[in-house]
């Protein structure tokens, strides 16, 4: 969505006919729409430090994996560097993998 359309749309949501309640749930639709819920980056997390490159091929991990966008797979990318020291699991291959996943 182009800079001009928001702001269209943004004040199409001040017109008088929409209610604040109508207006919170299209600007929440809009902003969560093909994002996965945070439980689910979490989750991820959890099953790739803990089983590392294993879990990978799992249905469970694709399933969630599958639900993130391209800008939370990078968010679980970079945690999992930063996790890496602790977490003898998280590996090179793991993390390549991952990488391959990027849009």
């Amino acid at each position: 969505m182009s800079d001009d359309d928001k702001i269209v749309w943004l004040r199409s949501l001040l017109d008088d006919s929409v209610s604040l309640t109508q207006a919170h749930a299209e600007m929440y639709q809009r902003h969560f729409h093909g994002r996965a819920a945070v439980s689910t980056v979490e989750a991820v997390i959890y099953e790739l430090r803990s089983c590392g490159l294993a879990q990978l091929k799992k249905p469970n991990c694709q399933r969630r994996l599958g639900d993130l966008s391209g800008e939370q797979l990078r968010e679980v990318i970079a945690r999992l560097i930063r996790l890496r020291p602790q977490y003898s699991k998280i590996n090179d291959e793991l993390l390549l993998q991952l990488e391959d996943r990027l849009p």
